[in-house]
C-alpha cells in the first residue's frame, strides 16, 4: 500500500509540477476555459500534428494515391503493435526509464502463448504468455531500482535472455498450425481496421486516463521530474518505476500476440526491432528522454508521423533505405529541442 504521505498536498504539489508543460490548474494537465487551445498550441504534440499534416499534404501532392482510406488504413495496420510498446516506452521515459528487452519479450510471449495453442485453449495460453511478460518487467525493475544497474545494461541484458529463451522454445523455427478462432479474433474487422489498431487506440485512451486522473499518473510525473523531491514528499519512485516496467512487459507481449494473430504464424523474429521504433515514436511525438514530461498521445502521433513519413517514401518511389535515414533525423531533432527547452526552463 502506499503511504498516507503519498497524498499530501506536498505530493500533490510535486505531481503537478513534474507534468508535461502543459498544465493549467493544479491536477489538470489541460486547463480549463479558453486557456486550452493556447495550451495545446504550445505542446510538442501540436506541432508534430502540424509536421505530420504537411507531410500528407506534400506526398499526395507528389503522389494522388497517398491521400487515400486506404493508405491511412495500410499506415495504422502497421503501427498497431509498435505504438502499443510505444505507450509502455512513454511511461518509462517519464519515469527517465527505458526498456531495450520489449522488442524480445514481445516476440517470447507470443511464440510461448502461440506453442501452447496447441495444447491448451488459445485463451490462457495467452494469459500465459502476457504472464512472462509482467514477469521480464519484474526482472528489469528490481535490476534497475534494487540492484542500481542502469536502465542499458540491465534491459539489454534481458533482451538477450528473451531472444535466447525464444530459440529454445520454437527451436528456430516458426510456430504454425494456431487455432481458428485465435487467428479469427486477430483478423477481426470493425470498419476496416483489425484488432490491434483498435486495441492501440484503447492503450492510448487508457493510458491516458491513467495518467492524467490517477494519482498513479502523479506519481509518474513527480518520479521523473525529480526522483530525490519525490522522496522527500513521501512518494516510493522505485515502486513507480517497477510498476511501469512490468507495464511494459505485458504491453509487449499483448503487442506481440495480436501481430501473430493478424497474421496467422508466428516467426522467431517477431518483435525484432520494436523497441527502438518504440522509443523513437515516443520521442517524437513529445514524451522527454530526461523524464517528467510527455503524453500518451504524443506516442500514438509519434508513430504514426513516423510511418506517414516512411509510407511517403515508398509511395513516390524513392529509395526505402532512407527511412532510417528520415527516422533518425526526426529523433535527433526531437532530442535536441527537448534538450533546448529543458535548458532554456533552467
Amino acid at each position: 500500500m502506499w503511504s498516507r504521505s503519498d497524498r499530501s498536498p506536498a505530493g500533490a504539489t510535486a505531481g503537478a509540477n513534474a507534468t508535461t508543460g502543459v498544465t493549467g490548474s493544479a491536477g489538470s494537465p489541460y486547463g480549463n476555459g479558453s486557456s486550452k487551445l493556447r495550451q495545446f498550441s504550445n505542446a510538442p504534440e501540436a506541432g508534430l500534428l502540424l509536421a505530420m499534416v504537411f507531410a500528407v499534404v506534400v506526398f499526395s501532392l507528389l503522389s494522388p494515391n497517398f491521400f487515400a482510406l486506404s493508405t491511412g488504413q495500410l499506415i495504422l495496420r502497421a503501427v498497431a503493435s509498435i505504438g502499443i510498446i510505444a505507450v509502455a516506452e512513454a511511461i518509462l521515459l517519464m519515469t527517465h526509464e527505458f526498456d531495450l528487452s520489449v522488442g524480445a519479450v514481445a516476440g517470447l510471449g507470443a511464440l510461448t502463448a502461440g506453442t501452447l495453442m496447441k495444447e491448451m485453449p488459445w485463451v490462457p495460453a495467452v494469459l500465459i504468455g502476457i504472464l512472462i511478460g509482467a514477469v521480464f518487467g519484474l526482472i528489469n525493475g528490481l535490476l534497475v531500482t534494487k540492484l542500481r544497474i542502469p536502465a542499458l545494461i540491465a534491459t539489454l541484458g534481458m533482451m538477450f535472455v528473451a531472444q535466447g529463451l525464444t530459440q529454445v522454445v520454437t527451436g528456430g523455427f516458426p510456430v504454425s498450425g494456431l487455432p481458428d478462432d485465435f487467428r479469427a479474433f486477430g483478423r477481426f474487422e470493425l470498419f476496416g481496421l483489425p484488432t490491434g489498431v483498435w486495441a492501440f487506440f484503447l492503450v492510448v485512451i487508457a493510458a491516458d486516463v491513467v495518467l492524467r486522473r490517477t494519482v498513479f499518473g502523479r506519481r509518474v510525473y513527480a518520479t521523473g521530474g525529480n526522483v530525490n523531491a519525490a522522496r522527500l514528499t513521501g512518494l516510493q519512485p522505485d515502486r513507480v518505476k517497477i510498476i511501469a516496467f512490468v507495464i511494459a512487459g505485458v504491453f509487449a507481449v499483448v503487442a506481440g500476440v495480436l501481430a501473430v494473430g493478424r497474421v496467422g504464424t508466428g516467426d522467431p523474429t517477431t518483435g525484432a526491432g520494436w523497441e527502438l521504433q518504440s522509443i523513437a515514436g515516443a520521442v517524437v511525438g513529445g514524451v522527454s528522454l530526461f523524464g517528467g514530461a510527455g503524453r500518451a498521445v504524443g506516442a500514438l502521433l509519434g508513430v504514426l508521423f513516423l510511418q506517414v513519413i516512411t509510407s511517403g517514401l515508398i509511395v513516390i518511389g524513392l529509395d526505402t533505405s532512407l527511412k532510417g535515414v528520415a527516422v533518425g533525423v526526426f529523433l535527433v531533432a526531437a532530442i535536441a529541442f527537448d534538450r533546448w527547452r529543458k535548458l532554456r526552463s533552467v
